[in-house]
């Protein structure tokens, strides 16, 4: 396997483990998502991106959304018209809900007013304060046009 695909196949694998996890978290404050929401999400027509990105420190949710919105990954594509929106934060049982709720406000001021929107929390003693993890699955997508 030369280093293209490993790359690519490390990626897969990182984001088959965030979905999972998403689905299967069970914390006693969690706002669970499933299967049936990642279903959902993905039944909205047109292009789609998934992604995570984490951040660790200073306002770690928006810089973590901000990874995966701007990641060089995304092809050029654009949330602002998402018509379906999977968002889930992994966060320690410590991080700020309110954070949260700051960065998923930009997310439905900036998505189709009609969006299937869906977001979940699953907290971990294993994440640090001020750390945090974001999974995003955006569907019904359109391409940045260059003129």
């Amino acid at each position: 396997m030369n280093e293209r695909e490993s790359k690519t196949t490390n990626i897969l694998d990182e984001i088959t483990d965030a979905i999972i996890n998403m689905a299967f978290s069970n914390g006693e404050n969690d706002i669970t998502v499933d299967f049936y929401d990642l279903k959902t999400v993905l039944s909205q027509e047109g292009l789609a991106l998934i992604g995570i990105g984490e951040y660790k420190g200073k306002d770690a949710a928006y810089n973590a959304l901000q990874k995966v919105i701007k990641s060089p990954l995304s092809n050029d594509l654009l949330i602002s018209g998402a018509k379906g929106m999977l968002v889930s934060f992994s966060i320690s049982d410590t991080y700020s809900l309110y954070d949260i709720e700051k960065e998923m406000d930009l997310i439905y001021e900036s998505v189709d007013p009609d969006a299937d929107i869906i977001f979940g929390t699953s907290t971990s003693e294993e994440m640090a304060e001020d750390e945090v993890k974001v999974v995003i699955v955006a569907t019904g997508l359109e391409k940045v046009r260059v003129i």
